[in-house]
């Protein structure tokens, strides 16, 4: 929400607060369509220029050209020389830095030959500026101070302010920041005096600079909120852009990287208001830089070469050497080394600051290092391939071996637990069979007993009264019945429970078979012996023996070698 409203406010003061702005251009605008005197008109249209340069810079070039063009033709010699003071700046922003001299060569004409101390003043500074945006710092900084002894003679706080600023940007270039830090400290103080906010929040940027070298991010972010406020009531745009700038390049250092994307897109979009190419092009290299980070290397050089066509337009040396550092850089990470290769050339020959010898001995370097490490990577490459078809095929061998062991394992396994199953099954059944002939003996012992006393009551009926005889032959009746019924009934019951499909496989396969012969099957799959089976069905074991012959012929079992036994067990 933070972030929005303050896409707002920019874009709303970039355009709707520009009302202020509108205002102040508007009141010009309407006096310059007055009739005035040469010279009235020439002060109008520099103070036009000057206003927009920080804001428009086709309009400012274009109201500077038409008042240096009057004031030649009037002889309004202030005129041409506040002109060409404009023009220098102009120049000097895009980076044409040669032109910028040019114009301020001719201001120092005039400055001579008119002994105006404040011309020559502004002539020294103007200097000293073009020496610094080639980082030749010494040369700067002696043309800065001539510049500084006029401007206290002349007592302009404003012209004070301005050239100690950039004497703090001169000293921070060389490293000397302590001195830095006082010279912007001293600039603040000179506009804070004179009320001259443009400058108030210029010294407020460099400030927020200075604390953002030191590491001090909480100092520098607080400064450049101060700065942006400044700007946006002042409409200042161009200088706008530079805070966001600056805002993005310290988010990156403290990783906020989607914060740098938010400030770099809002700097590159107030430079594009501005129609400053110079500084569109450092804002769309920043841009390009973050994509580079993040490894979106063909959205950094889509950025980089948007910027590199501007740089060609405008003629900016240091920002095609710059541009071509990055773009060369992106290709080299991309391992694209002949492209690198290419835009590092041009980036060396862009660089004024490095002799044709040193050039040549970095293009030698440069291109054996690459020519070196393509061999090299094309190399390791082979050796990779190999090294991963080795790797592959080991890998598959591996895996062939540890599948098998696996199979072979679970197989293992497999089988152990059907044997064990089995020696359970087979040792619960062989348990079972063991209780069912233990009921099949307790039932023989009652049977037995009912015997007993079946005989007991046979023996001794005649002894009874003769009307009492009928009672006991019921009685016999019933328990001869009980011995027969109530015994094979208890076992069927308990056999089929032990052996679920032993009767019905019999009975599908066999069934003509009786009652008397299926209860003898089942007898003989528990392995009983035909005296077993006689004292148990009240039989002679003879009649049992004839028996078991009768049922091998049903079966169709005809070898003698065939067991029973074994037949029925695997039924």
């Amino acid at each position: 929400m933070k972030e929005l409203k303050k896409i707002f406010l920019v874009f709303w003061f970039a355009s709707g607060f520009g009302i202020i702005c509108i205002g102040q251009t508007d009141s010009l605008m309407t006096l310059l369509q007055h009739k005035h005197t040469p010279e009235k008109k020439v002060d109008l249209l520099n103070k036009l220029a000057d206003f927009y340069i920080y804001r428009n810079l086709d309009s400012a070039m274009s109201f500077a050209q038409e008042a240096l063009i009057l004031a030649m033709n009037s002889h309004y010699q202030k005129g041409e020389i506040l002109a060409l003071i404009n023009k220098s700046e102009i120049y000097r922003e895009v980076g044409k830095y040669q032109k910028s001299m040019n114009y301020a060569n001719q201001i120092k004409n005039y400055a001579d030959k008119l002994t105006d101390k404040e011309l020559l003043a502004k002539f020294y500074m103007l200097s000293g500026y073009v020496y610094m945006s080639q980082f030749k710092y010494n040369e700067a900084i002696d043309l800065y101070y001539k510049s500084l002894n006029l401007f206290r003679e002349k007592k302009d706080l404003i012209g004070m302010g301005d050239v100690q600023r950039k004497m703090g940007q001169s000293f921070g270039g060389k490293g000397d920041y302590d001195l830095m830090y006082d010279y912007y400290l001293t600039s603040l103080n000179c506009y804070q005096q004179a009320g001259y906010k443009r400058g108030i929040a210029a010294s407020i940027n460099n400030l927020a600079g200075y604390f953002r070298l030191k590491k001090e991010y909480r100092k520098a972010i607080t400064y450049f909120h101060q700065a942006i406020r400044i700007n946006i009531e002042e409409g200042n745009y161009y200088w706008l852009s530079k805070n966001y700038f600056n805002m993005s390049m310290l988010m990156q250092e403290i990783n906020q990287m989607d914060s740098s994307f938010y400030y770099s897109k809002v700097s590159y979009e107030l430079a594009k208001k501005v129609g400053n190419p110079y500084w569109l092009a450092l804002s769309l290299m920043q841009y390009g830089a973050l994509f580079k980070l993040n490894h979106e290397n063909q959205t950094a050089l889509k950025y980089f070469y948007e910027a590199l066509n501007l740089s060609v337009q405008i003629g900016s040396i240091d920002n095609l050497k710059l541009v071509s550092d990055s773009i060369g850089k992106t290709y080299y990470q991309m391992k694209r080394y002949d492209s690198a290769y290419v835009y590092l050339q041009k980036y060396y020959a862009y660089s004024d600051t490095i002799n044709i010898n040193n050039d040549n001995t970095k293009y030698s370097e440069l291109k054996y290092q690459i020519e070196t490490e393509r061999k090299l990577r094309q190399f390791a490459l082979q050796n990779q391939k190999r090294f991963f078809i080795f790797l592959l095929i080991a890998v598959c061998l591996v895996l062939i071996i540890v599948i098998l062991f696996l199979l072979y394992n679970r197989q293992k396994v497999k089988i152990r637990n059907a044997v064990l199953e089995k020696e359970n099954l087979t040792d619960n059944i062989e348990l079972k069979n063991k209780e069912l002939a233990n009921n099949i003996l307790i039932a023989q012992k009652k049977n037995e007993v009912i015997n007993k006393v079946i005989k007991h009551l046979e023996d001794n009926k005649i002894q009874l009264p003769e009307q009492s005889w009928m009672v006991v032959d019921q009685v016999i009746r019933n328990l001869s019945a009980t011995i027969e019924e109530k015994g094979w009934e208890e076992f069927e019951m308990v056999f089929s429970q032990i052996h679920e499909s032993f009767f019905i496989k019999l009975d599908q396969q066999f069934p003509d078979l009786t009652t008397k012969e299926r209860r003898l099957c089942a007898l003989l799959s528990l392995n009983m012996s035909s005296k077993e089976i006689a004292e148990i069905a009240q039989l002679l074991p003879r009649s049992v023996d004839t028996a078991r012959h009768r049922l091998r012929k049903k079966l169709g079992i005809e070898t003698v070698e065939t067991d029973l036994v074994t037949f029925l067990r695997n039924l």
